[in-house]
C-alpha cells in the first residue's frame, strides 16, 4: 500500500449506499502503481501494509481488480 483515502461523502446518488469506502494507490511487485478500491478493516491501513488482489464482477461483462488487506 502506497497511499489511500477514505471517501465519506458520495460523489453522486449511485455511490450513496457505498460510503464510506477506501481507494488507494498500490505499489505492485512489478514496480508499477495502481489506483483501486481497498477492501478490509480501515483501522489497519498503513503505508507499506500488504494487500492481495481480488477480482469483483461489476457487471456481466466487467470484472474489476480490487485489493484486500492481508
Amino acid at each position: 500500500m502506497y497511499s489511500w483515502s477514505t471517501i465519506h461523502r458520495a460523489p453522486g446518488p449511485a455511490w450513496a449506499a457505498r460510503v464510506p469506502y477506501t481507494v488507494g494507490i498500490v505499489h505492485l511487485a512489478e514496480d508499477y502503481y495502481m489506483f483501486s478500491e481497498i477492501l478490509g478493516d480501515r483501522g489497519r491501513l498503513r503505508v507499506g501494509a500488504p494487500v492481495r488482489v481480488v477480482f469483483e464482477a461489476a457487471a456481466e461483462d466487467l470484472t474489476l481488480p480490487k485489493f484486500r488487506l492481508v
